[in-house]
């Protein structure tokens, strides 16, 4: 990195700290507009990208947020966070195709990441596949025990299919 070059990074990194502090109150428009800051002096940040998507999901533009969160997994693909994001935007659009690749991604890169098998399962339920959800959700149980919105899920499919012994438990 060149010396002229510093200033520009610092400055990006105490942007994105603003940013992530303007979010974390509740301040969307504080949060994007450092974003913008900083995609004008790095146009393709993935951190800026993320957080921006993220402020758009919160304002209910969930077409700028899916394809904002898009470029930034294109730009990071292995980040497992950003992805359960991106499939998150997806759900609440009732993509349920989109959804499950990217939980599945998130998960594969992160195998602990217990709600993005429970949101996996919800997109599984959803697309009338109830082998997979219900994998989704015992693994999601398996990862976090006490994760109750997966208890539920799994108990109300079994009951779904008629197995209410297995709802019961």
């Amino acid at each position: 990195m060149q010396p002229k070059d510093l200033p520009d990074a610092n400055q990006i990194h105490r942007l994105m700290n603003d940013a992530a502090a303007h979010f974390n109150r509740g301040d969307m428009a504080g949060a994007e507009s450092r974003c913008h800051a900083v995609l004008a002096r790095a146009k393709d940040y993935p951190q800026a990208l993320h957080l921006l998507g993220l402020c758009r999901w919160e304002h209910g533009d969930l077409t700028a947020a899916v394809d904002i969160l898009g470029q930034a997994a294109r730009l990071r693909p292995d980040d497992a966070q950003l992805l359960h994001d991106l499939g998150g935007v997806h759900t609440n659009r009732g993509e349920w195709h989109a959804a499950a690749r990217a939980y599945v991604r998130a998960v594969d890169l992160r195998p602990d990441y217990a709600l993005s098998y429970l949101n996996l399962g919800v997109a599984f339920e959803n697309l009338g596949d109830s082998e997979q959800a219900e994998r989704g959700y015992r693994r999601a149980l398996e990862c976090d025990p006490q994760l109750a919105a997966a208890a539920a899920s799994l108990a109300a499919l079994c009951e779904k299919d008629n197995r209410l012994d297995e709802a019961e438990k």
